[in-house]
């Protein structure tokens, strides 16, 4: 049977077998993952795959599963970031009966 030395930052190295594995990968390679529990300390480890990694875990027999990321990730975003005001501010506007009116008709 086929054994894969992978590495939990707890235990240090673990053999795991292709079954042992999830392998996502994305259209956007550098969103591509592999995970896998620790047989010794029973935590989910989750690493980032590169091009290579996911090569090398399908030919030891992982089977991959495919993923795009929402479009929303692509979109180029220019305003600035939301602070803790701007969340208080719409928590506080969602508290409201005519939020849906509030919201619209803000510019």
């Amino acid at each position: 049977m086929t054994r894969i030395e992978a590495t939990c930052p707890t235990c240090g190295p673990v053999e795991r077998t292709p079954a042992d594995f999830e392998l996502a990968v994305c259209t956007h390679i550098p969103a591509s993952y592999y995970a896998f529990t620790c047989p010794g300390c029973e935590q989910r480890i989750q690493k980032a795959a590169e091009e290579r990694v996911v090569e090398l875990l399908i030919a030891e027999g992982v089977r991959p599963s495919h993923w795009e990321l929402p479009a929303e990730m692509l979109e180029e975003h220019d305003g600035p970031p939301l602070t803790m005001d701007d969340l208080l501010d719409m928590h506080l506007l969602l508290e409201r009966e005519d939020w849906l009116n509030a919201l619209t008709q803000q510019t």
